[in-house]
């Protein structure tokens, strides 16, 4: 009788010993990267995607990731990789689609066979840095082209900035107020 006594005892210890080790997420962030393709002052094209983020309690294991859109209408898998911070490929629309904004769903799943759901937010500027008639709209990091691809100026510039009669392409890059990266490359008319 004393033996069946121990045995409770004995699966209680033999459980926990088997027991997962959860982990917990320290950082996360979804942001954009947009790319946007103009001639003059008429975008022609807008190619967007996110990239997912995050560094964890554990860092030695592998993770692998469900994302789900706020409505839940869409959702993307894949790993992470990297080393502190761990990101995702690219996650991709349709082109001239967008993402939807607000609390994105995320399920985290580690090689020892835990998983955590957590939420992150998205949201972004609908507008970022042109030339219009040749004026900067906003501050922006500014490279400017000749036709034959040289460098005609480059630097950060500040809203209102004129562009260089002679250029023929800009690439304009900033950072909106959700830290999302956005790049215009914008061609002028001769």
């Amino acid at each position: 009788m004393r033996r069946l006594a121990l045995l409770p005892l004995i699966l209680a210890m033999l459980f926990s010993s088997c027991a997962q080790e959860e982990f917990t997420v320290t950082s996360l962030s979804l942001r954009r990267a947009l790319d946007v393709t103009a001639e003059g002052s008429d975008v022609i094209a807008e190619d967007v995607s996110l990239t997912l983020s995050a560094s964890f309690s554990d860092p030695d294991e592998s993770y692998t990731f469900r994302l789900v859109s706020p409505d839940g209408g869409l959702w993307w898998e894949g790993s992470l990789s990297g080393s502190d911070i761990l990101s995702s490929d690219s996650l991709e629309l349709t082109p001239r689609a967008s993402f939807p904004e607000g609390d994105y769903s995320v399920l985290f799943y580690s090689t020892n066979g835990t998983e955590l759901n957590t939420a992150v937010s998205y949201h972004a500027d609908r507008d970022y840095p042109l030339f219009i008639d040749g004026i900067l709209s906003a501050p922006a990091y500014v490279s400017e082209f000749l036709a034959d691809g040289t460098i005609a100026a480059e630097g950060e510039r500040g809203d209102g900035y004129e562009a260089a009669a002679d250029a023929a392409r800009a690439v304009i890059s900033s950072t909106d107020r959700y830290g999302n990266s956005v790049s215009v490359s914008q061609s002028f008319q001769p």
